[in-house]
């Protein structure tokens, strides 16, 4: 099963030593930058717990739509998108006031489903931010960290760009600390990227080579607003080719990245019944509406070109697995019955120009 995640992060007040500050200890997991000086300082249990989400089903539900061989692919290819565990995290501790500077923070390896880890933190009023598995992602860094109102998530700014390579997740919450009072604080971490996943029936047509890039998606994230950011054009991103035994002839690309946008205000995966009751309404006003699309590129034994625009009306939220799939025609064309897909228009012998320029 790929779990959706949250991370459960419980701060509790206790007299007790401080795991990054003791003489004997191994430092080389963590990194500290110590809080301001005279304030008194309390030690504490942070106590970090990833568990998985009630939702998961649903991932199950979309790999249920395709064949166990290419549902394994797509689980072997998302191992490290949906697994459960954290491998790095950071602690951020902002002031609530003036300029929202970062107070203290911590950097770990936690590479665990669960950990505790104890250290010093002054007196004082926070807005806590958490990041998970920034540190091995190339295409995601996080900026800004110094305050709180402009921490962020960035992503590479590129034409075309390859899929993320770790989950990201992000959390936040007011802390009040006040001393000699034990007290615990509960942070769930969400999922802010996303994953979605072409299958193409090959049986009516020879193909010598076939690519795969989605497009229409965020490249930034903004931590302490929760929000999104949407560039008037979005990079192209590059699905990776599935490995697919040679006698089964689908073809099936997976990407993972920032999510679409989302003009149904759905809150987060999992809004099924929201989801449904929007979708059967009378005058939707978003009813025939692109919101994200595949470009998929065929390249037939002649050496003909043929390109596909599939348009796609079901937005990717974070969190979500989404999978799109069709066939081909005789001269390379992708066609999908599916719900989600406004539209299909496909251009035989596609020559590429200057708006669209892969990385081959």
């Amino acid at each position: 099963m790929i779990p959706f995640r949250k991370i459960g992060l419980f701060l509790v007040a206790m007299l007790a030593f401080t795991a990054c500050g003791q003489i004997d200890d191994d430092l080389s997991d963590c990194e500290v930058t110590p809080g301001p000086g005279p304030e008194p300082e309390l030690e504490a249990d942070f106590q970090i717990n990833v568990f998985t989400n009630v939702k998961t089903n649903e991932v199950e539900a979309e790999l249920s739509t395709v064949d166990k061989e290419v549902a394994d692919a797509i689980r072997e290819y998302l191992k490290n998108i949906f697994a459960e565990y954290a491998h790095d995290i950071d602690l951020s501790f902002y002031n609530t006031e003036g300029d929202s500077s970062r107070l203290y923070y911590e950097s770990h390896i936690m590479d665990a489903g669960e950990h505790v880890y104890r250290m010093h933190l002054p007196v004082h009023d926070y807005m806590h931010a958490s990041l998970a598995n920034i540190q091995d992602n190339p295409l995601v860094t996080s900026v800004g960290v110094e305050r709180n109102h402009t921490l962020a998530l960035n992503q590479v700014k590129k034409d075309t760009i390859d899929s993320h390579n770790t989950g990201l997740f992000t959390g936040r919450l007011p802390m009040h600390v006040v001393a000699n009072q034990s007290q615990t604080f509960d942070v769930n971490l969400y999922m802010a990227n996303c994953s979605s996943a072409l299958v193409v029936d090959s049986t009516a047509v020879k193909v010598t080579n076939m690519r795969a890039f989605a497009t229409g998606f965020a490249t930034d994230f903004q931590v302490a607003d929760s929000a999104f950011v949407y560039p008037a054009k979005s990079p192209m991103v590059k699905s990776d080719l599935l490995s697919i035994p040679s006698n089964n002839k689908v073809i099936a690309f997976c990407n993972v990245n920032f999510p679409s946008r989302n003009p149904y205000s759905w809150l987060h995966v999992g809004e099924a019944s929201t989801r449904d009751n929007l979708l059967v309404q009378e005058n939707d006003p978003f009813e025939g509406i692109s919101i994200w699309r595949y470009v998929v590129l065929v390249t037939l034994p002649g050496g003909n070109v043929t390109r596909s625009d599939i348009w796609v009306k079901d937005p990717l939220l974070a969190g979500e697995l989404k999978i799109i799939k069709g066939y081909l025609d005789g001269q390379g064309g992708v066609h999908t019955d599916s719900e989600a897909v406004v539209g299909v228009s496909i251009t035989v012998d596609w020559k590429p120009g200057a708006q669209f320029n892969p990385i081959f």
